[in-house]
């Protein structure tokens, strides 16, 4: 079968739903094709005996600018992180508070060993800090320790807070997003959909019509002006977007470039615990600056008798004994009911700073026909990927 569209998106993750959105918006002609039976890639959750489990660590930040394009993600009704986290120092813990939503209680009781007072102050310092102000090159760790603060500071929060979000223990981000992301902690509201990060995917999905979308549909070759798919069928197009880098090699050799050979990509693995209610506050982020391979965890009440204990990791061979091995050691007192379920995302972020906001346009003209758009050519987030689709369409419009 020979089909024929204007426009053509491959990926019916959140940056195909979003250009597709757009493109709907301005009535104008495209299709998506998804390889997957399910749409949302990465963003995805399943329900597990009534309770949404998401596949990976995701936080929704209510603050990202990009979210202005589709009012009603903004509308998604969160189960808001409590403002702050608990870090967990000799299997003591420590809750602070998130200065910049209770100013004077984070100055008077925000402690823990290694966080001392000038640290404090230089955090409300950086908050302050214009983007233009930053050094144009180094690390975020020099740029951090160059600033004054502790080193044990910087290992302890940093480090373990930001790991989370960005799946690298050496934060390797360029130092304006890093700040960016630093910011949209302080001043948002940060949570997750109370049907699981899988919402936003559901509420993209109502903007796009059943007709416009065909999934389980695998690539096999593109070329300059057509898409075969391994059934044999062929989509020929105008303009086609490319929401994977990976899709490159699938380009015939007279077309490809080999542009994103160097592209790599962070992985991370969740793992779910349902544990006994043993005074663990829910709802906020736990930091483990001490452990081997967690790197984040919280805890979300199911019942009056159990709660639900999500375990993030950027250890890709950690295994359930692993991890409830680290757990214990953490929380001795700690009653684990059974392992629920865990999660692997292969491809969970891009790590090669060299395509962050690629070319100051956050997508790729690859040649007269063909673009690239994702997260991976403008930040790592559901921000980066709203803005991709927005630079590119206002290209292709």
């Amino acid at each position: 079968m020979n089909y024929n569209f204007s426009t053509i998106i491959i990926g019916a993750g959140l940056t195909g739903l979003s250009t597709a959105a757009l493109l709907q918006k301005k009535q104008k002609d495209y299709f998506l094709l998804e390889k997957n039976i399910t749409i949302g890639g990465k963003i995805s959750s399943s329900n597990v005996d009534g309770w949404p489990i998401d596949h990976g660590f995701h936080v929704f930040i209510k603050e990202y600018p990009n979210l202005s394009l589709f009012p009603d993600l903004k509308q998604c009704k969160l189960i808001n992180f409590e403002p702050g986290f608990i870090i967990i120092k000799n299997q003591k813990a420590y809750k602070n508070i998130n200065i910049f939503k209770k100013f004077f209680d984070g100055l008077l009781y925000n402690h823990f060993p290694g966080f001392s007072l000038k640290d404090k102050f230089l955090i409300l310092k950086l908050s302050l800090m214009p983007p233009k102000n930053l050094p144009k090159n180094g690390s975020v760790l020099d740029f951090l320790s160059g600033y004054g603060f502790s080193k044990e500071f910087i290992n302890d929060f940093f480090v373990n807070f930001f790991q989370g979000v960005f799946l690298d223990k050496k934060l390797d981000v360029p130092l304006s997003y890093f700040l960016f992301i630093f910011k949209m902690f302080s001043i948002s509201d940060v949570g997750l959909p109370v049907g699981g990060i899988q919402e936003i995917i559901s509420i993209m999905s109502k903007r796009i019509p059943e007709s416009k979308i065909k999934t389980g549909v695998s690539i096999s070759e593109i070329y300059k002006n057509k898409i075969i798919t391994n059934e044999g069928n062929e989509y020929h197009f105008k303009k086609l977007v490319c929401t994977d880098s990976s899709l490159e090699k699938k380009f015939d050799v007279a077309i490809r470039r080999n542009l994103f050979d160097e592209i790599y990509y962070n992985s991370t693995k969740c793992f779910y615990f349902i544990v006994k209610p043993e005074n663990n506050q829910e709802n906020i982020i736990h930091l483990l600056p001490q452990s081997e391979a967690i790197s984040n965890l919280y805890f979300r009440r199911r019942n009056n008798k159990e709660m639900l204990m999500s375990v993030s990791t950027l250890n890709s061979k950690a295994t359930v004994e692993d991890i409830k091995k680290q757990i214990l050691e953490h929380f001795p007192k700690i009653n684990i009911i059974k392992f629920y379920q865990s999660f692997e995302i292969k491809k969970a972020l891009p790590r090669n700073k060299k395509f962050f906001n690629f070319n100051n346009e956050n997508f790729c003209k690859y040649n007269e026909n063909i673009f690239f758009a994702g997260d991976f050519l403008s930040s790592p987030s559901i921000n980066g990927c709203l803005e991709s689709s927005k630079s590119l369409v206002r290209f292709l419009s």
